[in-house]
């Protein structure tokens, strides 16, 4: 629901969990990010789940957390 409402009122926004890569566009490549948009506090993007076979980690998942 939440990510709709980003689509309805920022739809140029960019979506992070994490802002390394978001920062060296800015700074190394000089690029104009005027809208960021931090998923980072979104408890349904930070899991970690073992399957029977392999682990899902969510986008969210700070890398501490693996």
């Amino acid at each position: 629901m939440r990510l709709l409402l980003k689509e309805k009122n920022h739809p140029s926004a960019l979506l992070s969990t994490g802002a390394t890569d978001l920062a060296l566009r800015q700074s190394k490549k000089f690029e104009l990010l005027p809208e960021i948009l931090d998923l980072s506090g979104l408890q349904e993007l930070d899991f970690c789940r073992e399957e029977a076979d392999c682990w899902i980690i969510s986008a969210g998942t700070p890398i501490n957390d693996i």
